[in-house]
């Protein structure tokens, strides 16, 4: 798959799916965040971990309805490049 058509495939997802692929991209940068935390001291990637628990478990309660928040709609224009 190249670029152009995984660029497409994300733009499709919707719902659950789209919400999914956005938390996994989250949780796989979180451990380079919580590297940066540390050397810089900011004391932040305890609540960031905090956070990023609470989108999960906010996913797993709504999965059947979709993900319909501000931070989707942001990720949606992000990958859309708007």
């Amino acid at each position: 798959m190249n670029a152009n058509q995984f660029l497409k495939a994300v733009q499709q997802l919707q719902g659950w799916r789209e919400c999914a692929f956005v938390l996994s991209l989250a949780e796989r940068a979180f451990p380079n965040y919580a590297l940066f935390a540390d050397a810089m001291e900011l004391k932040t990637g305890a609540k960031m971990r905090q956070i990023l628990d609470a989108g999960w478990n906010l996913f797993k309660a709504r999965r059947h309805r979709g993900c319909h928040s501000p931070v989707a709609a942001q990720a949606r224009s992000a990958v859309a490049g708007r």
